[in-house]
């Protein structure tokens, strides 16, 4: 098996712009082997997706573990349907991978569009995370991460909220001995969800602002629940 083989999984309820985030995959620099959509919406006719149905209710736990859990090559790229990803993120991203030594990455996320609180957000979430990778308590953004096969199938996700999935994920890699790493040398674009307005986007920040205080009081985040 090729070393930088991978493949692709999306995550998608009924995102308009899916074929986007697909025709982006389709023209990176380095091409995934298999793109797999777990969908809980219409499947809609687009060349080249294998295709799961599954219902998703609060957050993406379970269908993101379907699609790994069906993936096949070593690296697994994880993907939101209302993204757009740059043609040069994947091979970037699977440098970093291997040169860091790390199991899962990941990346920025920038808004093109949207209100100033949209991109207030999405800059916060960016600043949380490269503070929390220079305390080594890295926690990963789910809408775009890179990660090895058999670690995922180690270790699911397995809260269903957004955001705080992604978090109790890292935590239990972390456990583990495994690496979390996140670069803000890769990003991809992102659609404003308001995700400000729902009870995970709240839990995740009032999360990071008691890791922030607790660095400050101990130098260590290691005190506060997904960090320990």
């Amino acid at each position: 098996m090729n070393s930088e083989e991978y493949d692709a999984v999306i995550v998608a309820k009924d995102e308009p712009h899916l074929s986007e985030v697909v025709y982006d995959l389709q023209n990176q620099t380095l091409k995934p082997k298999r793109i797999i959509c777990v969908v809980a919406g219409t499947q809609q006719k687009i060349d080249g997706v294998e295709w799961i149905k599954q219902t998703i209710t609060h957050g993406p736990a379970l269908a993101r573990n379907i699609g790994i859990s069906v993936a096949e090559s070593s690296i697994i790229a994880g993907f939101d349907a209302d993204i757009r990803i740059p043609e040069w993120y994947m091979e970037k991203a699977i440098r970093l991978l291997k040169e860091s030594r790390s199991n899962i990455i990941s990346g920025s996320n920038y808004v093109k569009d949207g209100n100033l609180l949209d991109k207030f957000n999405y800059h916060l979430l960016s600043l949380f995370s490269r503070f929390l990778d220079k305390c080594n308590q890295s926690s990963i953004i789910g809408n775009n991460y890179v990660g090895y096969r058999t670690d995922l199938l180690e270790v699911p996700f397995r809260i269903d909220m957004n955001m705080i999935e992604d978090a109790d994920l890292s935590r239990r890699f972390r456990k583990r001995g495994k690496t979390v790493r996140f670069f803000r040398e890769i990003y991809v674009y992102t659609t404003p969800r308001r995700i400000y307005r729902t009870g995970g986007w709240w839990r995740y920040l009032i999360l990071y602002f008691k890791a922030y205080k607790e660095y400050r009081k101990t130098g260590s985040v290691k005190g506060i629940k997904y960090f320990e």
